[in-house]
């Protein structure tokens, strides 16, 4: 289902999701893509075990958002109202 794993790099602190770009077969481009240990799909989990495992390379740390949690949020809620 999926060909390529690329810019493996945590997406929390605890080290339980991991951030990626994943070439899948039936996609023509990589797409961003958060694994975990406990995906739905089979294929989430396989991609999580697969960068554990380093096949697409040393998984970067954490890196802390720029902004709050609380400004995204409100930058979504007002794009989101422009869009509607």
């Amino acid at each position: 289902m999926w060909k390529k794993i690329s810019n493996p790099q945590w997406a929390d602190k605890d080290h339980t999701a991991v951030n990626c770009m994943v070439k899948f077969e039936h996609i023509e481009q990589a797409v961003p893509f958060t694994a975990t240990a406990s995906d739905t799909e089979a294929y989430g989990r396989d991609i999580y075990a697969a960068c554990l495992r380093g096949e697409a390379g040393e998984i970067a740390e954490y890196a802390q958002p720029s902004i709050s949690p609380e400004k995204a949020r409100e930058l979504k809620n007002r794009r989101d109202q422009r869009l509607a």
